[in-house]
């Protein structure tokens, strides 16, 4: 035993110390990705399609992220160690699917989610590594797999802390996490029922859960791996701007539901569009700082090269195209928005009025992607009030831009705006949707006054707990 253990110990020890980058980790999972797939394929002697693949690639992401997120948590080993390792054992992965074509002889074997409809079959397959079929679900390559993650992963942490009762405790969280990943559609199936939703018939809601998780772990993945990075952008971001897009794109979002109501009903699959759109608001948020930050050189931490320079881009792109394609169209239209204004080679911020009005303008982007996400048409949003939001909003990012002295005096134009606005849209007998969605797009900038005058800028900060809960009354209506 002894001698095992050294062993482990020394392959470990040589596997986390590898000079290579951790970009080249990631070109190695994807590697390892594909030719696990290619077994798979053969062993379960499956017909796939691209949906297939991109579901199960997208299970093995979530599994490999929840995997090192909690070795590095129970371990408390440096996270860039930790990743390697988890990368590199990734390659256990290609004995499941090798071991079934042994067993048997190359018949195939059915590799899928654990066939489960009671918690009583839920405990008894927990407790039997995937219940008692061996011939689909978790087949014998499948569990014993399982169990050398499983036992590796105890060894690991006990090797790290010295602590039995947090090497077991990590043992029991790994392996939970790797069976309830085998049943998520059986708890996806409890909440649906729980929300009285039904299933459209090009359901897909297991694969937009699975993007989710995967988009949640990389989260926590950049903040293990950046931390005062991450901390600096949190203190960098005005968070009660972000009121505007807001509130903006919440008006387009009832807008659509107003005028095309028809066009989009909640189910299973939709449901997952919500988080998902909160996380392509942090990536426009985050790309807009970033380009922001480089044009105008704020502080140089938050300039720093990331390992994928364009990272955030490739995350309003994923999270936008799982949305719709109408949702893609219109995220690309910010991004080249705010390319045109903060970006080389052009920078036109550097002209007031063309920076306020591709500002205007990205704001009235917002109040599209609302509309379209709901599957409401492009074109079907009111010209009337697109021209006229348009307007106000440069006349009043212009007050914004301006900087006199005596902020108070910018704040009762604002206002007086928005009454103005409020008259002229009662005199002309609009729609009190098109009345919501002009008044909408200036009562943000009078709440910035608001926020201008406080002299504590860490206050802003707590803004962001009710954007947060604003959105979710939004959804919670819908």
């Amino acid at each position: 035993m002894n001698s095992i253990q050294t062993f482990f110990i020394r392959v470990v020890n040589r596997i986390e110390t590898e000079a290579s980058s951790l970009q080249r980790y990631v070109f190695l999972f994807f590697a390892i990705l594909v030719l696990r797939l290619t077994l798979e394929f053969f062993s379960n002697n499956r017909l796939f399609t691209l949906a297939d693949v991109l579901h199960i690639s997208l299970w093995f992401m979530c599994i490999v992220l929840a995997f090192l997120i909690q070795l590095h948590l129970f371990s408390g080993e440096d996270i860039r160690r930790v990743f390697k390792l988890v990368i590199t054992c990734f390659s256990i992965a290609l004995t499941a699917p090798l071991i079934d074509i042994f067993v048997a002889r190359g018949m195939g074997v059915k590799m899928n989610y654990l066939a489960l409809n009671s918690w009583r079959e839920v405990a008894f397959s927990y407790f039997t590594i995937g219940g008692a079929s061996l011939s689909r679900g978790a087949t014998w390559g499948i569990r014993i797999e399982i169990v050398i993650l499983v036992v590796a992963s105890f060894n690991y942490v006990y090797t790290k802390t010295k602590r039995l009762a947090r090497a077991l405790l990590a043992a029991f969280s790994i392996y939970t996490v790797l069976f309830f990943s085998g049943a998520l559609p059986f708890l996806l199936e409890i909440f649906v029922n729980a929300l009285h939703l039904h299933y459209a018939v090009d359901d897909n809601s297991t694969t937009l859960a699975l993007l989710t998780f995967n988009l949640g772990f990389i989260l926590i993945l950049c903040f293990c791996l950046f931390p005062k990075r991450v901390l600096h952008f949190c203190q960098l971001v005005e968070w009660w701007r972000l009121l505007a897009p807001l509130i903006i794109f919440c008006s387009g979002a009832l807008l659509a539901r107003q005028l095309y109501e028809s066009n989009w009903q909640l189910n299973p699959s939709n449901l997952w569009h919500f988080p998902l759109l909160l996380l392509l608001g942090l990536g426009w948020c985050a790309y807009f700082y970033k380009v922001k930050a480089r044009a105008i050189a704020t502080p140089t931490a938050f300039q720093a090269s990331y390992p994928v320079e364009n990272a955030w881009l490739i995350w309003i792109v994923v999270c936008s195209l799982a949305i719709s394609y109408r949702t893609f169209f219109v995220a690309i239209l910010i991004w080249g928005l705010l390319f045109l204004n903060y970006e080389a080679p052009l920078r036109l911020y550097r002209f007031k009025f063309l920076n306020t009005c591709l500002n205007a303008l990205a704001l009235m982007a917002f109040a599209l992607c609302g509309f379209v996400s709901f599957n409401a048409p492009l074109v079907g949003f009111p010209a009337p009030l697109l021209l006229n939001g348009l307007l106000l909003a440069v006349v009043c990012i212009g007050l914004i831009e301006y900087k006199p002295h005596a902020l108070w005096i910018k704040g009762l134009l604002v206002l007086g705006l928005m009454l103005l606005l409020f008259v002229f849209s009662f005199l002309m007998r609009l729609n009190w949707v098109y009345q919501l969605g002009l008044l909408a797009s200036t009562l943000p900038f009078a709440t910035a006054y608001l926020f201008s005058i406080c002299t504590k800028p860490r206050l802003y900060m707590l803004t962001l707990p009710m954007i947060l809960f604003t959105f979710y009354c939004i959804c919670i209506y819908f």
